[in-house]
């Protein structure tokens, strides 16, 4: 047997959906068999008793909690149809007034879970079982039913309640369905609205002209003056009765003096054709307003004109802001595409400041940029202010009492509809008495990531308030304006940068050149001066890597010099001597330059690797002592530099031959450092003087 979910859900009282499901009629089993309770209660009573409860999850009738049977008792004797749902499957239990609305459900339908009996409407109805089980009760008013009262199906109406019912513990256990049959009056309510309907429609036929109360309406006579009106009309124009009755009220005195050839043209028109096709214009009001109208006419059998007449004043308005959007919008495109193709940041300024001045209908305006060294604004464009104002305001900062101070120190737009009236302008109330403004509003402009770049303000002569459309807009023309000075800003950097490139790359070649250079020098030198192949490669390793050590530093941090005890101390570490016992070094913190680090640490690895070969540092005894000191001599700042040794034998005072070291110390140095070094061997060890000179030298 098939059966649809819409009669499915009317006689459930609960939903009303077109869905067909297969639904299978469970057959009752098994005779019927006396049983104590429930008492009565008709057919279903008896079944009640009957059934057998053990299959469902009720368990048996004489097990069931007295909760449950007196909502039982109380289902059997309504005289209404009555659906006790109980367990969590929600089981059936119904009256003989409930039982029609199964129609061949039943008797199966009995101690069945409604959702089995039910399953094609299960989506409509579980929502509204899962709020009754939250404590909820449901009133479904005047709910569609499908009833077999006289064994053929018939349309019912009625108000549905679906009330929680709880057990010996409070809670929700089931629910009771409970229909009021509304059938009656809901069909009553029908033939009223319809009779309602059929004497309003008759009513709208009969009404005149006059009684619209959304249209105004007039009647004229030949020569123009308004007869009678409805009171649309009269409220429109803010006019009355009396000064219609006493005929002050004609086309001629109502119509503003630039319509007067349409208002001629359409009055002839009208009573020379006996209509006129539909016609905008202006009319005066009472108080000297005006309001934009639509006119459409007739002339009557009588003689008499008659008009409709609407009110578009609304329209027009709207009209005219969609037009003022338009414009805002072309001017927006025209300057997005300056921005785009780089016109400058000047024009660009300019421009978005034309645009934002015309937007508001202001009558000054400017735009400030923001200096984040001395994080004051400053103005980079203007538009009719004269000098007090421009001096007045020509640094601005979060603690200045403006609106472009108050905006930068809140970071959002600050709008004073009327500066006389703003306790917190007072301080810069004069200058704008003397530029001539009353209010004035300004926006901040932002980077994507919130740095300030500027502000964007208009002024008015009169107060007034900024539209939200108005706000808007000048938000998007302060995204345009803070883009440009990005863009500006980034195109300088990027300038800078390559510039700054540009600089370090012939630096780099230039220090490349020479380091080459010193390189082959120490090569070349280091040949000259080596007897064999192992002593060049020992003293040309030893030296490259020297000069290597300065070379690291330098590309550590170019512009921040070579520390001169940090590059003794490292030469001396290198030799495997330990500060305190072999080498000990005393002066202030001096930074070189890295062409003099370059020279200077080549000295002091020769003076290191000699005193470990022959001089103190070869054996235990020995300690080299390095010492230097700025002097200032008549005004020339110098650099001294004094290495002395102390316990070397005397047998290893003097040096057999002068080689690259000696050459070094000797030449090298004092020529490319403009300085002089003073070599002496005495008892004891060897002593270095380096004089040189701080100008050049020092970082």
């Amino acid at each position: 047997m098939r059966v649809t979910a819409k009669p499915a859900l009317r006689a459930n009282g609960l939903a009303e959906h077109d869905v067909d499901e297969e639904a299978g009629a469970v057959l009752q089993t098994g005779e019927f068999h006396q049983a104590s309770w429930p008492v009565g209660g008709g057919e279903m009573g008896e079944r009640i008793r009957a059934f057998d409860w053990t299959q469902t999850s009720l368990g048996p009738l004489q097990a069931w909690p007295q909760r449950v049977k007196a909502t039982v008792d109380l289902v059997l004797a309504a005289p209404m149809p009555m659906n006790l749902l109980w367990g969590p499957d929600l089981v059936q239990i119904y009256n003989d007034r409930y039982r029609p609305i199964f129609g061949a459900r039943h008797p199966a339908s009995l101690g069945q879970p409604t959702h089995a009996c039910w399953a094609e409407v299960r989506d409509v109805t579980e929502p509204i079982y899962e709020r009754v089980r939250a404590g909820e009760a449901v009133v479904l008013p005047n709910s569609p039913w499908a009833s077999a009262r006289d064994g053929a199906p018939e349309g019912a109406f009625f108000t549905t309640y679906v009330t929680p019912v709880r057990d010996e513990s409070g809670a929700v256990a089931g629910m009771l369905l409970a229909g009021c049959e509304t059938t009656h009056q809901v069909k009553a309510e029908a033939e009223r609205r319809q009779a309602e309907q059929a004497l309003g429609e008759s009513e709208a036929r009969l009404r005149t002209a006059l009684e619209i109360e959304t249209v105004g309406a007039i009647f004229l006579d030949r020569d123009g003056r308004i007869i009678d009106a409805n009171d649309t009309f009269l409220a429109l124009g803010g006019y009355s009765r009396d000064d219609l009755e006493a005929g002050r009220l004609t086309w001629q005195a109502l119509t503003p003096p630039e319509w007067m050839e349409v208002s001629e043209h359409a009055f002839a028109e009208l009573t020379a054709t006996g209509q006129i096709p539909p016609y905008e214009k202006e009319y005066f009001r009472k108080d000297g307003s005006r309001w934009c109208v639509l006119f459409a006419g007739k002339l009557l059998p009588d003689g008499i004109l008659f008009e409709f007449v609407l009110d578009i004043t609304a329209r027009k308005q709207a009209e005219q802001a969609l037009a003022g959007e338009l414009k805002a919008m072309t001017r927006l495109h025209d300057v997005s595409r300056q921005v785009v193709n780089g016109a400058g940041l000047p024009a660009v300024l300019d421009a978005i400041l034309e645009a934002t001045i015309d937007l508001h209908g202001a009558d000054f305006g400017n735009i400030q940029l923001y200096d984040e060294a001395t994080q004051t604004l400053r103005i980079a464009a203007q538009r009719g202010f004269q000098p007090p104002f421009l001096d007045h305001f020509a640094e601005v900062d979060a603690a200045e009492a403006s609106a472009c101070g108050m905006a930068l120190a809140r970071r959002e737009r600050v709008m004073i509809e009327d500066v006389e009236q703003e306790p917190a302008y007072a301080p810069s109330l004069e200058v704008a008495r003397e530029a001539g403004y009353r209010a004035v509003q300004s926006t901040p402009l932002f980077t994507p990531s919130g740095e300030t770049l500027g502000m964007l303000s208009t002024h008015f002569r009169q107060p007034h308030h900024l539209s939200d459309l108005d706000a808007k807009l000048t938000d998007v023309y302060a995204r345009l304006a803070a883009e440009a000075i990005a863009q500006v800003r980034a195109e300088v950097a990027l300038r800078e940068s390559e510039g700054q490139a540009r600089l370090l790359l012939a630096e780099l070649q230039h220090r490349v050149r020479n380091t080459l250079a010193v390189i082959r020098s120490i090569a070349r030198q280091t040949a000259e001066t080596s007897e064999t192949v192992e002593d060049y490669a020992m003293h040309l390793e030893g030296r490259i890597d020297a000069f290597a050590r300065v070379q690291a530093a330098v590309t550590r941090d170019p512009s921040a010099g070579i520390d001169l005890p940090s590059l003794i101390a490292e030469e001396l570490l290198t030799c495997a001597t330990k500060e305190g016992e072999q080498f000990s070094m005393s002066g202030p913190d001096v930074g070189l330059t890295p062409k003099a680090a370059e020279t200077l640490v080549l000295a002091i690895h020769e003076l290191a690797t000699n005193a470990v070969k022959y001089g103190a540092l070869a054996s235990r005894k020995g300690h080299v002592a390095v010492a230097w000191r700025l002097e200032d001599r008549n005004g020339d700042q110098r650099l001294r530099i004094d290495w002395v040794e102390t316990g070397v034998p005397v047998v290893s005072l003097a040096p057999r031959r002068s080689g690259f070291g000696t050459e070094l110390l000797t030449q090298t140095l004092p020529y490319q450092l403009r300085g002089t070094t003073t070599l002496s061997f005495k008892p004891g060890g060897l002593q270095c003087t380096m004089d040189l000179p701080a100008k050049g030298i020092l970082q």
